[in-house]
Formats: structure tokens, sequence, C-alpha cells
């Protein structure tokens, strides 16, 4: 991992163990192209177009325009090589206006309060994520502050979890499409 990398993510935060964990475990190649939904202002995709060197595309998606156009300014603030690798796009999460099987894999955030209740995050969001990664890619849920067995059952429940990877405080889940 480069200098800029651990200043853009900050040494104290569980963040970068995160991102170093995604990395290890999934080894984005060079050509590959990453989808994150739910992608907030784009810290994990700003943090590994730097950790790939700008040699993996990464697409964030959200429904908050407001939210895109921050991500966006952020991500022109890295070096340019870099900052070319990322791009963001606004879409309704339970219908995303990607094709299928276009990303290599793809990511989101789970945080606690999504798993369960009136404000849950709906299981379309999830499927969705699913249904645009290739035939052989990969899934990641990044669960903030959630129980790993109700994330593991949520994901099975929907058929979208055939292997449950650990990872420092967070669910990962991987799925072989």
């Amino acid at each position: 991992m480069t200098d800029a990398w651990a200043d853009l993510v900050g040494s104290a935060s569980g963040f970068q163990s995160d991102i170093a964990h995604l990395m290890a475990r999934l080894s984005p190649l060079p050509g590959q192209v990453i989808v994150e939904t739910r992608c907030g202002t784009g810290g994990h995709l700003r943090a590994l177009a730097l950790a790939t060197g700008g040699r993996t595309s990464f697409l964030g998606v959200s429904d908050d325009p407001g939210v895109i156009t921050e991500a966006r300014h952020l991500a022109s603030t890295l070096p340019p090589a870099i900052a070319c690798a990322i791009a963001f796009r606004r879409s309704d999460l339970r219908a995303m206006v990607l094709p299928s099987g276009a990303f290599a894999g793809g990511f989101v955030r789970i945080h606690g309060a999504d798993m369960e209740g009136p404000d849950a995050m709906p299981d379309t969001v999830l499927t969705e994520l699913a249904r645009v990664i290739l035939p052989g890619g990969w899934m990641v849920c990044l669960g903030i502050g959630t129980d790993g067995g109700g994330m593991r059952s949520r994901l099975q429940r929907l058929g979208l979890l055939d292997v449950h990877v650990p990872a420092p405080g967070a669910v990962a889940g991987r799925k072989f499409l």
C-alpha cells in the first residue's frame, strides 16, 4: 500500500484494515471493473483505486445526487491516473440501470439499522448487486455494526451466499454466480 493510500484512509481507523482485507482476499486484477452500491462519498473506491494504482476500474452507485456530486469532487483531488479509474453514477439501487454481468465483483456497506425494521435496506438492493456481477464473480457485504449471523442468514435466504469469508470488523460474503 502506498503512503497516499494510508493518508487517505487513516491508520487509526478500521477502514484501512477493511480495505487491506478486501485487497488481500479479492486481488482485483488490472482491467477488471468493480462496482460499489451505496457508495457514499467514495472513500472505499478512492482507497481501492490508490491501492491498485489505477489499473482496476471502479464504479460507485448511489441514489443520492448530492452524495454523487461530493464523491466526484473528492475523486477529482486524486492523481489523474488514479482519478480516471473511478466513476460515479446516480441510480435507483433497487433497479440499477446497469447491464447484467458487467462487473468482476461488487460490494455494499450494510449498517446495523439496514438489517431490519421499516427502514431496512430492501432485499432488491442485494439482488441487484448480484445481477450486475459476472458469472464467477464475487460479492462482498461489509457489515458495519451488524450481527454477522443475521447478515449470513439474509444472504443465504436470498441465495446470494455460497461461501462466508470472515473479515475484521465486517461480514464479507463471497458469491460465486
